[in-house]
């Protein structure tokens, strides 16, 4: 894959974000796409996510579209040894069932290979100790150059932190992403039936969770090349988006 390809998927991206259905429609027809509605969806969607090679000629006629949407290009190329914040794109907190991603992306092509971290407050229980609320680091196994297929990997470790076994040792009740989120995300567990338990004369059975000390909550992007790893810095990379 190409710089070239990939800073016009990353193109392709914002341009797709911002369409509805029908705007998608047409939009998947400029790109050269036959067939039925859903059909032509499909085709483009699959250079969205990555998952196909874009021609140079689309690559043009992506560059034309965005040029004139947009205006100067915004798009960033991400390279080795880079990490970026893309906290903003990501909810202030989840329950179960919920997605973490708003389902907007940042203007960023992916040159290389990249890893997402997030660093949460979960309120969880215990089954030997109780309700408490704990600071979590979250790695994801995979890689990926898109920034839909990093927040898809993500979501799959947080899903697997909320669907634990049945009688299981522990339960998690949210997820909060930003620090403002920790103090509503607490509140709301102290307030729940589920955290709190049933009241006996006045009063819970459960004792409340308080707040943890923990440190700045972040989304984090991360290239993972042949450097990934190994001792050093990696350079923070911003965009105006």
């Amino acid at each position: 894959m190409t710089e070239e390809m990939e800073h016009a998927r990353a193109q392709l991206v914002q341009i797709w974000e911002d369409l509805d259905q029908e705007g998608k429609n047409r939009f998947a027809t400029t790109l050269g796409f036959r067939g039925k509605p859903e059909s032509r969806r499909r085709s483009a969607r699959r250079l969205v996510q990555g998952s196909r090679s874009i021609s140079a000629e689309k690559q043009e006629t992506i560059r034309r579209s965005y040029g004139s949407r947009y205006g100067s290009d915004k798009v960033v190329d991400l390279e080795d040894r880079e990490k970026v914040d893309v906290t903003e794109y990501f909810k202030p907190m989840i329950e179960q069932g919920q997605r973490a991603w708003t389902g907007q992306s940042p203007p960023l092509a992916f040159q290389v290979p990249y890893r997402i971290r997030a660093l949460v407050v979960a309120v969880q229980e215990d089954s030997t100790v109780g309700w408490y609320a704990l600071e979590h680091e979250v790695w994801t196994a995979g890689v990926g150059r898109t920034f839909s297929q990093l927040a898809a990997m993500l979501q799959e470790e947080l899903d697997a932190i909320f669907n634990q076994p049945t009688g299981g040792k522990y339960r998690t009740f949210g997820i909060a992403f930003r620090d403002s989120a920790v103090p509503e995300l607490v509140g709301k567990a102290n307030r729940s039936g589920e955290v709190r338990g049933q009241m006996v004369n006045g009063e819970y059975v459960n004792p409340p969770v308080a707040a943890p000390r923990h440190r700045n909550l972040n989304i984090m992007i991360y290239s993972t090349p042949d450097a990934f790893g190994k001792k050093g810095t990696y350079d923070e990379v911003t965009y105006d988006d």
